[in-house]
């Protein structure tokens, strides 16, 4: 199986590099200039020139393209400019005049075998440090998942030191740099340590920024429901940074009367991971039960809805714009509660589902489905008109609803047992059906 697998996946990539191989003929076959180049796309790489193409020669450029990135990049593992990037310099290349006595079927032959080494490199292992801001350092290093909170220390000043020592070539001069570079950006800070494996420095890049940022919206989250621990955050840089946002209001009919406004937004405080963990301790939050989903390999469905749930609930935590952290958790009640369908009848199923599962009273179930009702009547507005103001009560709500539906499942042991969407569903319709009963007095 495994070698029907990989022959499959050459016969694409052949594939692949040949309809490059006609886009090649096809540009070459053009002779005439159209008046269209100023309106499509153009390129261009040192030492190789540049390139403009027309309409209908970017349609088939971008249509090579997609094929290209589709068999070459899984999981991230390749940077999608790394891909275009040695995309265009084979097609630049080709281009150019011959001016070898390689016969051009040859040549052109050779620059795409080129092209496919660099497409189908091995990963390679990479160990990324990724600055965080909003952490505190006490309890570090702690691992969470796969990733490891850091302290940039001396002993870590000093393995590097190591490494840049067994490097053949300027080990003095690499090594100042590299030096300069950790004082000024790195020393005494906090780091995320990911080790991720990839095909390039700037996919590995992508791909621990991803990791990182997948547990700073689970810390988020959790860091909201620790007691007497306002808006501390955690992030990465240009997310959430604290700063103070200021202006001046002046009465035009009265020149001398003004105010100047001044707020902070952004953390108020750094996040302390091991107030976390007390708090989960102390009054079972949930961040246990999600630290061991994360130690595992292979996640079920309904483990990765709830994950993801938590991750849009604690994107929403750190948003300043009212407004968008109220969609965000709109979309972290919609990414749990209807996993199982996402498109069937969402307001009435949502109410409903979200009226069952965080309280058990009838009369309770009631105002809480008014109150989905009503919220959901405000994420339309957003959605559609754009220009409605939320109140702090309206986002209080929402962020009421939201996280006490994701902690539930997460301290509740009756959810840990379930495994897919489906059972799920049948729990909550379990739920809704048996309320239905007892109001009707069916006996069954």
């Amino acid at each position: 199986m495994k070698r029907a697998k990989g022959n499959l996946t050459q016969s694409k990539i052949d594939e692949s590099l040949q309809e490059i191989r006609s886009l090649i003929d096809f540009l070459n076959s053009r002779t005439e200039v159209s008046e269209e180049k100023t309106l499509s796309l153009y390129f261009e790489h040192h030492g190789l020139g540049s390139l403009h193409l027309d309409y209908e020669e970017a349609s088939h450029y971008h249509k090579c393209l997609r094929n290209l990135i589709k068999i070459s990049v899984k999981d991230d593992d390749l940077s999608l400019k790394t891909v275009e990037k040695a995309f265009q310099e084979a097609l630049l290349k080709a281009l150019c005049l011959n001016t070898s006595s390689i016969p051009e079927d040859a040549r052109i032959s050779g620059i795409l075998e080129d092209l496919k080494k660099k497409i189908t490199a091995k990963r390679i292992t990479y160990r990324c440090y990724i600055p965080i801001y909003g952490i505190n350092e006490g309890g570090l290093p702690l691992s969470i998942g796969q990733i490891e909170f850091i302290v940039f220390d001396d002993l870590l000043v000093n393995n590097f030191q190591e490494i840049v020592a067994k490097h053949p070539i300027q080990k003095e001069a690499k090594w100042e740099t590299l030096k300069n570079n950790i004082d000024t950006n790195f020393y005494k800070k906090v780091f995320s340590v990911v080790t991720v494996e990839a095909k390039d420095y700037e996919s590995a890049q992508v791909i621990a920024i991803k990791k990182t940022r997948k547990i700073l919206d689970i810390l988020n989250f959790f860091s909201a429901l620790v007691p007497y621990n306002p808006d501390a955050w955690a992030y990465l840089s240009g997310d959430s940074e604290a700063r103070w946002f200021e202006t001046i209001i002046l009465n035009e009919d009265d020149a001398i009367s003004f105010n100047i406004g001044r707020k902070r937004i952004g953390a108020l405080q750094k996040l302390e991971i091991l107030r976390i963990i007390e708090s989960d301790a102390k009054n079972n939050i949930g961040f246990s039960h999600i630290v061991n989903l994360l130690k595992k390999n292979n996640l079920n469905k309904f483990e990765q809805a709830l994950i993801t749930a938590i991750q849009w609930a604690g994107r929403a935590i750190i948003a300043n714009r009212r407004e968008e952290a109220f969609l965000l958790y709109a979309i972290a009640l919609e990414s749990i509660v209807l996993v199982d369908n996402e498109n069937a009848e969402l307001s009435y199923r949502l109410r409903i589902r979200i009226a069952h599962l965080i309280t058990s009273n009838p009369k309770n179930r009631k105002e809480v489905v008014n109150t989905v009702r009503e919220l959901y009547n405000l994420r339309s507005k957003i959605v559609h008109d754009g220009k409605y103001e939320i109140t702090n009560l309206e986002l209080d709500s929402m962020k009421s609803i939201s996280i006490r539906c994701i902690q539930r499942l997460c301290v509740d042991p009756l959810f840990q047992n379930i495994t897919s969407p489906e059972d799920f569903s049948d729990w909550l319709e379990d739920q809704i059906l048996a309320n239905v009963f007892e109001k009707s007095d069916i006996t069954v």
